[in-house]
């Protein structure tokens, strides 16, 4: 058994019971026949953020405590940030599941502004509980959730901008920005650290070592968001095949694009200011001739040595943790 399937055995009821329960509370009875929609939509997920802390907290056998709260806080921020980031979107789908802006639109007479005030207010509702269980914890834990906060948000405000803007006025270095903050910093480097935080001094506390602790997430995060934004150019995945280009997002593929293959960025700016569908099914047709295989491999392979070497020489690790965390690098390496 892997070690994030041993960890979603011990948080997932826990985390069930816990959003059914705030699910009848928030919602009335006038809209209960939303609830069991709602309680899908925030069931779901990868759940890398709350495996962290568990593998940086030293993987306890006994699931609770203030592991726990900080497990249920991550997430249930995450879901606050995914219910906003869905209505900034339009999304009505998420992960094969109704947005609960959509839902909530269906189960109110189809009206749009009703269905998105109520997921609004789920969504701020849900991160008030998030800080309940925040407020459980140590308070450098606490500030070390505050900053991550801070930053998803500082992260989404700049991926906002960037999509109102041209592709070629998006720099490189905007890119990643986005990348670093909403991902790097959110995702992996500072759930590894609220765990190092929560280890009992089983990881030593001192700065350096944290600092430690933040760049390889980052360096994971990064290889995370270079595969992620690679899956959109490919067929038969978990995504839609060229939603990022669809919708005219600023990925990592863009500036792949703009680096590799002027000619192609040429159609994918005038795409962006002219959203054809002839258009777009000529620059597609294009993208897809290149191996976006390949160039995952050649463009993460630098990254992924260093992130084993990183791993092989932190001390402050046991081999536990070590193996769990090669295990979802070894994941990461996979388009599939």
């Amino acid at each position: 058994m892997s070690s994030l399937t041993l960890f979603k055995e011990k948080f997932e009821p826990q985390y069930h019971a816990l959003v059914t329960h705030y699910v009848h509370d928030f919602f009335s009875e006038r809209i209960s026949h939303a609830q069991p929609e709602i309680i899908e939509y925030m069931c779901s997920g990868k759940r890398i953020r709350p495996f962290l802390i568990w593998i940086m907290a030293g993987m306890p056998d006994i699931y609770d405590g203030p592991i726990a709260c900080a497990g249920y806080a991550v997430e249930l921020f995450h879901a606050m940030a995914l219910i906003h980031d869905d209505i900034i979107d339009e999304s009505s789908m998420r992960r094969g599941a109704p947005t609960p802006h959509h839902t909530l639109t269906k189960h109110t007479n189809h009206d749009r502004h009703i269905g998105e005030s109520l997921a609004l207010l789920w969504g701020d509702y849900i991160l008030m509980k998030s800080y309940t269980h925040i407020h459980e914890l140590p308070l450098h834990v606490q500030k070390t959730f505050s900053r991550m906060y801070e930053v998803t948000v500082h992260g989404q405000v700049h991926d906002v901008m960037n999509s109102i803007l041209p592709f070629n006025r998006v720099s490189v270095s905007d890119i990643e920005r986005v990348h670093t903050l909403k991902t790097g910093l959110y995702t992996f480097a500072l759930p590894m650290r609220i765990g190092a935080e929560l280890s009992n001094d089983l990881i030593d506390q001192s700065e350096n070592v944290l600092q430690d602790i933040e760049r390889l997430g980052l360096r994971i995060g990064t290889l995370f968001q270079l595969r992620d934004d690679i899956i959109d150019m490919l067929p038969a995945s978990n995504k839609e095949q060229w939603k990022d280009i669809r919708e005219g997002t600023v990925t990592w593929v863009s500036g792949y694009v703009r680096t590799h293959h002027v000619h192609l960025y040429d159609q994918l700016v005038a795409y962006k200011a002219d959203p054809r569908p002839e258009a777009f099914t000529a620059l597609t047709e294009q993208l897809a001739l290149i191996s976006w295989q390949d160039v995952f491999s050649k463009e993460t392979a630098d990254i992924i040595a260093t992130i084993h070497k990183d791993i092989d020489e932190a001390s402050y690790m046991n081999t536990t943790q070590k193996d769990a965390l090669r295990a979802l690098v070894a994941q990461l390496q996979k388009l599939g």
